[in-house]
């Protein structure tokens, strides 16, 4: 079941990414204490018998939703925090591992509901990854200070350790790898680690790292915002341009149910669309 499910968002986020790809950029200026997003073109959405159920919409419904109640900020925090993953997490393993426990007990046995508001999350990271392939020269600077001072701080926290020769990443081409398995047993030998503390150090590390201490606290903060508000008016200009995306935190009562529509099409599609309907937890109409 799992599978068939991902199967099926990788499918929706595929063709997501194909509608971005082909639009021109928005030049949507937007002011988000009066901009509401969300609302599609309400006329032709209801009367599409294809794609969305045709129940009324109230006036409330049709105004949309404000970031807030969206959850933009965070969804951007949670963005940057995949940056350095060693600052949460003490090993890659533990990511994933993390990543498949959120989609077992998240996905698989939420309801369709929810999972309106999980395929617009992983929507909105698709639209943050194709922002950050668009950098404007003041964003890609900010980005670029801002790693050069993390990994600047890793290199201080070692070197003030009593292993001071260990170092976590290599770098080339002005990018930054971490360092492989061989290297990792080299550094464990050399100093006598076991691996439990190698681990333990270099996730100490990453985490002393994390509020990037080599910078002035002001300008770290002005590098930081910058990044935030690109990828903040990103997906601003990208929701008015899909409004029929937009699932609100409380998507229980979201006027759009992007995958619960897209499991309709499914159904109707089959040979016994009621049955289908009633396996997946929805209605037809």
């Amino acid at each position: 079941m799992v599978t068939e499910v991902l199967n099926r968002l990788a499918v929706a986020l595929g063709v997501l990414l194909c509608l971005i790809a082909c639009s021109e950029n928005s030049n949507t200026q937007s002011s988000t204490k009066s901009v509401r997003y969300g609302v599609a073109n309400v006329d032709n959405y209801v009367n599409n018998d294809n794609y969305v159920n045709k129940r009324g919409y109230t006036e409330e419904e049709k105004r949309g939703y404000t970031e807030e109640e969206i959850g933009i900020s965070d969804i951007v925090d949670d963005y940057i925090n995949d940056d350095h993953i060693l600052v949460h997490y003490r090993t890659y393993e533990a990511r994933s591992e993390a990543d498949l426990a959120k989609i077992e007990s998240e996905w698989e046995p939420g309801s369709p509901l929810a999972r309106d508001r999980i395929l617009f999350e992983n929507r909105a990271r698709w639209v943050l990854r194709m922002a950050d392939e668009e950098r404007p020269l003041e964003v890609e600077t900010a980005v670029n200070t801002l790693q050069k001072a993390f990994y600047q701080s890793l290199d201080i926290c070692t070197e003030r350790s009593q292993w001071p020769e260990i170092k976590f990443y290599n770098e080339s081409s002005n990018s930054y790898i971490p360092i492989t398995h061989d290297e990792f047993i080299d550094f464990q030998n050399q100093y006598k680690l076991t691996p439990d503390e190698f681990l333990d150090f270099r996730h100490e590390c990453h985490k002393y790292a994390a509020p990037y201490p080599v910078l002035d606290p002001a300008n770290r903060d002005e590098l930081i915002k910058i990044r935030q508000e690109y990828y903040r008016e990103f997906l601003r200009e990208w929701m008015l341009d899909y409004p029929e995306t937009v699932v609100p935190i409380d998507y229980d009562n979201s006027i759009n149910h992007p995958y619960v529509d897209y499991l309709r099409l499914i159904c109707l599609e089959e040979e016994d669309p009621e049955e289908c309907a009633r396996s997946e937890g929805i209605t037809l109409e």
